[in-house]
């Protein structure tokens, strides 16, 4: 799964062991593109109920990412009808540990 969240959430979660420190780069607008490996589905539930974090489609879902997404993104090339697996394989030129294994 990826997220986009503020660099602050970020260390917020990694502090209280939400997620263990992880693959991240930062976006033009201040926040981070985030792949977190959680060592628990309950952990997952709570970051991704919290009010800051933009959670992506499952990489695997044909849904596109959208306009929110694509606009903090488009930097990478994404466009609005990309689904999170063509995100993945753009992001992967910033990071390659965000390609999908």
């Amino acid at each position: 799964m990826f997220y986009i969240m503020p660099k602050e959430t970020y260390s917020q979660f990694t502090q209280n062991h939400l997620v263990p420190p992880t693959h991240w780069f930062e976006l033009p607008d201040g926040t981070i593109f985030v792949k977190p490996a959680f060592s628990h589905l309950s952990r997952q539930d709570e970051v991704e109920a919290h009010k800051d974090v933009i959670m992506l489609p499952h990489p695997m879902s044909s849904e596109p990412v959208g306009d929110e997404i694509a606009s903090r993104l488009a930097h990478l090339g994404v466009k609005k009808d990309h689904r999170t697996y063509d995100v993945a394989k753009l992001a992967a030129r910033i990071h390659p540990m965000m390609r999908l294994r």
